[in-house]
């Protein structure tokens, strides 16, 4: 299985800091993807210099694993493993499920990313997620 992740940050009032996106070869399954894209995000943020996250996530199953410390029995053990030390350099992180209609840039820009090279937005979005990015904060 081959995919893609893309994460977006935004500040408290839904204003767009920055987003990327990558590539994933040979994944075994959905939820490692999912679980992926978790990790994707907090590199992100570490990466602009965010301390503070609200991380939302459409995926149930990787807000549960998150929340019960990441242990899992999965092939996604590793990443989890690795989104547990990476919590560690955050003043503050919460773990919040949204719906799938509430998660619209992540999913344009994983899909930006099978046919591109991974990229980085910082402060401008690009041009093909703005009507996601006000959408998403419309669902919200």
């Amino acid at each position: 299985l081959n995919g893609a992740v893309g994460a977006v940050l935004r500040d408290d009032r839904g204003g767009f800091i920055a987003a990327s996106n990558e590539k994933l070869e040979h994944v075994a399954d959905v939820a490692t993807a999912e679980a992926f894209a978790l990790r994707h995000g907090f590199l992100l943020a570490q990466q602009v210099g965010v301390n503070k996250l609200v991380v939302e996530a459409d995926c149930l199953e990787v807000i549960n694993t998150i929340n019960l410390g990441g242990f899992t029995a999965t092939g996604a053990a590793a990443i989890y493993v690795d989104c547990n030390i990476l919590i560690i350099g955050y003043t503050s992180v919460s773990f919040v499920h949204c719906h799938r209609e509430a998660n619209c840039v992540s999913h344009e820009l994983a899909r930006l990313a099978v046919s591109n090279s991974p990229s980085l937005w910082v402060e401008e979005p690009p041009a093909s997620i703005v009507r996601w990015l006000v959408e998403d904060i419309m669902v919200i």
